[in-house]
């Protein structure tokens, strides 16, 4: 999933349905791609809701309120086992975003519900993007 990203910038987003600050994240996450798509701006977002909730709850759940938003589901029951690919030291707090260069090198882990404009000054330097050409 992430190598056939490589020489784009990837934002990776782990959240939950169960998880507020998430849900507050999503718009402004899926609006800064759009954004800076044109400079290589990719996300791909997981889904670290329970794997049997697909079709009862996380499906469902992105028709109502965000039907343009493209997710992954764990599959299996240990959260840590996904994330724990890209970040062995995750603390289990969500939502936790990683920031990977062009090489898929991850250089700013977000944890916590962050702002469209913290994301966008994390994401500039990334995408050689000066700040005042926002």
């Amino acid at each position: 999933m992430l190598a056939s990203e490589r020489g784009h910038v990837v934002l990776l987003n782990f959240w939950a349905t169960w998880c507020r600050p998430c849900l507050k994240e999503i718009p402004e996450l899926t609006a800064l791609v759009e954004k800076h798509r044109e400079h290589g701006l990719r996300m791909i977002a997981v889904s670290l809701d329970e794997p049997g909730d697909l079709e009862p709850v996380v499906r469902p759940f992105l028709q109502k309120w965000f039907p343009d938003f493209q997710t992954y589901l764990r599959l299996t029951p240990d959260m840590d086992g996904i994330v724990s690919v890209v970040d062995p030291a995750w603390n289990e707090l969500l939502p936790t975003s990683y920031l990977l260069d062009r090489e898929g090198v991850v250089r700013v882990r977000l944890q916590g519900g962050k702002s469209g404009a913290e994301f966008e000054a994390a994401l500039l330097p990334l995408l050689d993007i000066p700040s005042a050409g926002r």
